[in-house]
């Protein structure tokens, strides 16, 4: 396939396609296709050397280096673009041909792409905030629980002292096998959150620039690498 330079592809990327718009150096429309994102990688060869603007999307990484090996990218930030952000309903074709026209003038905003390695510790500092917040969902469960039975506790129900509180009450049948399920989660996301943490605690050992932040009150192995892969190279 011989590779076509000097052109410009906007490229509206959704969960398994992309619609892609095509303009030449005069700004006219050659070519215009809905492929499999699977298939984008040819139209990446084809157009070899030519820019590229994607929009950003909840998946946009693993295509973003895969087209970046070809094409010359910017991954447009659809807050900072009108033209994406406001529209009533979404037009693929619309915002396809809008990314190629405005990345030709280079009126593109762009977000910004971490490093690989940054988005490693981004994707473990979220990944053991999410699992923090499902455990706390389940913990705000039994307090609800003991609110409809009238229940009440001095001091934290987490606590060793509050667990065998927990093991000793006695509810009506249903209240009590929803309390077992609870704590059945609350104890699984423990679990979860103890080796996230293990695996996080590893990884700060090898970044040389946490060594700024964790002597710093509060910070630890966690909020150091969160810290340090939202800022990333800043």
């Amino acid at each position: 396939m011989t590779a076509t330079t000097d052109h410009y592809l906007g490229i509206d990327v959704h969960k398994r396609k992309a619609q892609v718009a095509v303009l030449d150096g005069e700004g006219e429309l050659t070519e215009e296709v809905r492929v499999a994102n699977t298939d984008l990688d040819e139209i990446a060869q084809k157009y070899a050397g030519s820019s590229a603007a994607l929009e950003a999307g909840s998946n946009y990484f693993t295509i973003y280096d895969r087209l970046d090996e070809e094409l010359d990218v910017t991954l447009a930030n659809p807050a900072k673009a009108d033209w994406l952000a406001d529209q009533k309903q979404k037009n693929d074709r619309k915002d396809a041909k809008n990314l190629a026209r405005y990345l030709r003038l280079g009126e593109v905003p762009e977000s910004y792409v971490p490093p690989e390695e940054y988005r490693r510790y981004r994707a473990l500092a979220r990944g053991r905030k999410k699992l923090v917040d499902k455990r706390s969902d389940f913990k705000d469960e039994v307090n609800s629980l003991f609110d409809q039975n009238g229940v009440t506790y001095d001091g934290s129900l987490w606590s060793d002292q509050g667990r065998e509180f927990l093991r000793e009450l006695t509810l009506d049948d249903a209240s009590e096998l929803l309390l077992e399920q609870w704590l059945e989660a609350i104890d699984e996301f423990t679990m979860k959150i103890k080796r996230m943490q293990r695996r996080i605690e590893e990884v700060a050992a090898e970044v040389d620039e946490l060594d700024m932040l964790m002597p710093a009150p509060g910070i630890a192995a966690f909020s150091g690498l969160m810290i340090h892969g939202e800022v990333g190279e800043a």
